[in-house]
């Protein structure tokens, strides 16, 4: 199965709130002590955030998943499955 943009999806985790309130914080304290830097340094941020969100679904974007081999196991004991990841794209993810 090959991940496209209909099977990536960036969910925001505990961090991700976080950073986000963080930000929203930061411009409260920005916007009421009238400090133009302070905007620019949360505008910053935020375009870094976004730009890591980009990032990511591109590195994600075209993957290769295939299921690989598990052993037997029967009733109540641990299975474990492997899964192959490929790449067949010429250019690297970041370029």
């Amino acid at each position: 199965m090959r991940l496209g943009q209909r099977r990536i999806f960036i969910i925001p985790s505990r961090g991700g709130l976080l950073f986000a309130l963080a930000l929203i914080v930061m411009l409260i304290g920005a916007i009421n002590y009238n400090l133009a830097l302070g905007h620019a340094l949360v505008f910053l941020l935020a375009g870094l955030g976004i730009v890591g969100m980009i990032q990511t679904f591109r590195n994600l974007h075209g993957l290769l998943i295939a299921p690989g081999r598990s052993a037997p196991v029967f009733a109540g004991e641990t299975a474990h499955f492997q899964i192959t990841l490929d790449n067949d794209r010429p250019t690297p993810p970041g370029a």
